[in-house]
């Protein structure tokens, strides 16, 4: 099922992940290519898939090597800076015009400048190639915002309400991509897409998973969002942490000082705020493989794909001759 969509191989979506388009641009008015989504994912329709059109976004030609920019059904990067700039106030956390910005740690940053734009300054963004460069990274800028899928974050860059001094995007770390099986278990990375959970070769170890991340939006989202964003959004607005949890999964979470394990139950507090400490990068989950009925349901206030008033997960293990559900 062909679908169009904007797409830049610097990022590494479309060649490397068949289906699937990340999203960015190399040069102004950026091109539409058309991607075929496999045919094992369960889809909505064909007209449920959104079709941006050149003038959904702006591309940016900064002032290093690499570009950076998202597509978002709001727009892109430049509102976010733009008030502040006509204004002429930088936005909080930023440099103001003609001014030197502080040294940045080690790791280059792929894009520090905004070229021939009237935006007097835009955060300092970074694309880490692994999870090691990552970290290091965010332990030198610990007021960086991570960027996955973006669907969470870049409304609110892009509405104004988040002015972030520095961007960590993973979309060239391809450490956090896909999934992997393991004895009795999955590894599910955090860069998996929601899209990808419901492919059929880890919808036969997982099914619950696949089932929640089914109703998650709509389908353009879903090819969007990650696991990782869906861990860090919570459970009070996140389905995926609901149907972990039941199946008892460990969420995994990187560091310079290494990766620690820690149960969904252990990873939130009584609000249901992640627990992760500056520097720390969430980068996947081990979840066991339970051969019994497993099965996820949700009521929302609009439909299956809306955010949940109540969301539960039933998983029956015959070998331990158990059933939770959450």
């Amino acid at each position: 099922m062909p679908v169009r969509a904007a797409g830049s191989a610097e990022f590494g979506g479309d060649a490397e992940r068949p289906g699937f388009a990340r999203p960015g641009f190399d040069r102004p008015g950026f091109e539409l290519g058309t991607f075929d989504l496999p045919d094992d994912v369960p889809g909505d329709g064909d007209s449920s898939f959104w079709t941006p059109e050149p003038g959904d976004g702006e591309a940016f030609d900064l002032a290093s090597s690499g570009q950076f920019a998202a597509v978002t059904r709001s727009g892109d990067l430049a509102p976010a800076f733009a008030s502040a700039a006509a204004a002429g106030q930088p936005a909080a956390g930023q440099v103001p015009a003609g001014q030197t910005a502080a040294p940045e740690p080690a790791g280059e940053p792929f894009a520090t400048g905004l070229a021939g734009s009237a935006v007097s300054a835009v955060p300092a963004l970074f694309g880490p190639q692994s999870v090691v460069e990552a970290v290091q990274i965010l332990a030198a800028r610990p007021d960086a915002v991570i960027i996955g899928g973006g669907t969470v974050v870049m409304p609110d860059i892009t509405s104004g309400r988040r002015h972030p001094a520095a961007i960590v995007t993973l979309h060239r770390c391809a450490e956090l991509r896909g999934w992997s099986p393991g004895p009795g278990e999955v590894l599910l990375h955090a860069g998996l897409t929601l899209t990808e959970m419901q492919r059929q070769e880890l919808r036969a170890q997982v099914p619950a998973v696949a089932q929640a991340a089914r109703t998650v939006g709509a389908p353009h989202l879903r090819s969007f969002a990650t696991l990782g964003g869906n861990l860090m959004v919570g459970p009070a607005s996140a389905d995926l942490p609901v149907v972990l949890a039941a199946l008892g999964a460990e969420v995994l979470v990187a560091s310079v000082g290494g990766v620690r394990t820690v149960s969904v139950f252990d990873f939130y507090d009584r609000d249901g705020v992640p627990q992760l400490t500056g520097g720390e990068l969430v980068v996947g989950a081990r979840v066991p493989v339970v051969r019994g009925m497993q099965g996820f349901m949700k009521i929302g206030v609009r439909g299956g794909s809306s955010r949940a008033i109540l969301s539960t997960t039933l998983a029956v293990d015959p070998a331990r001759r158990s059933a939770t559900c959450v």
